[in-house]
């Protein structure tokens, strides 16, 4: 399998969220996630954590995602911008 550029996994998340995502499929992968490599669970929660504070930095939303804007704020204030997971 040939690995997907940063365009490419964007695009297919995009798909996903679109197309698949709802409460079934939502559970799924979670659940999925909840069972791989521990070195790759956290590199997600990593991955995670940048997206939620790139999300609390942004200083333009609408009624679309003002709401996640204003979590991703909380979460990061809550604790205390620290985002750092080593890869052990």
């Amino acid at each position: 399998m040939e690995r997907m550029t940063a365009e490419e996994l964007q695009k297919e998340t995009e798909r996903f969220l679109n197309a698949f995502c709802n409460e079934e499929n939502e559970k799924k992968f979670i659940e999925l996630m909840s069972i791989s490599h521990r070195t790759l669970q956290q590199r997600y929660t990593r991955f995670i954590l940048k997206w939620i504070a790139k999300q609390a930095n942004s200083q333009y939303y609408d009624g679309r995602n003002e709401r996640s804007v204003m979590l991703c704020r909380k979460i990061m204030k809550a604790i205390d911008n620290e985002i750092f997971l080593p890869l052990i």
